[in-house]
């Protein structure tokens, strides 16, 4: 489900394009039209086939396209549609990700991971990663009998 209020990922762009320029655009509502605009239009529109699925066949491996992707996140309160994205299907069934988008996926993960938040039963600031290990032992100290409450995360 999309978040409340989500900011689309366009304004976001727009933004770093020109603050003052989405200032315009997104709060007064003024648009003009120049030949990168008119050009960005026709881009997406000829991509933003919502349902579009295709398979192809290359070097012995299956790459499966799709368009208009909706994306969220609830982390950032951002929304939006991604234009084309490729999967790369590996004999089996397995989907790849690619160099680029896994460096990305796991950058990603080792700063969430490293992200302090306080445990709502310790009442004390921990890195999220640390979480599942904290609770293992607190579900242990409960089975044992050490603890009267657990209290998941």
């Amino acid at each position: 489900m999309e978040p409340p209020n989500a900011i689309p990922i366009s304004t976001l762009n727009d933004y770093l394009f020109c603050p003052r320029r989405c200032a315009i655009h997104r709060l007064e509502n003024l648009w003009t039209d120049n030949a990168h605009t008119i050009y960005g239009t026709l881009a997406h529109t000829a991509a933003d086939d919502a349902g579009y699925r295709k398979l192809v066949e290359t070097d012995g491996s299956t790459v499966r396209i799709e368009r208009a992707i909706p994306v969220f996140s609830h982390a950032l309160n951002l929304t939006g549609r991604a234009d084309i994205i490729e999967f790369h299907i590996r004999p089996g069934g397995a989907v790849e990700l690619s160099d680029p988008a896994r460096r990305r996926l796991l950058a990603a993960f080792y700063e969430r991971k490293s992200e302090r938040r306080e445990h709502p039963f310790l009442n004390q600031t921990s890195p999220i990663g640390r979480f599942p290990f904290i609770q293992a032992r607190l579900l242990a100290r409960h089975i044992r009998g050490d603890l009267d409450d657990y209290v998941p995360v």
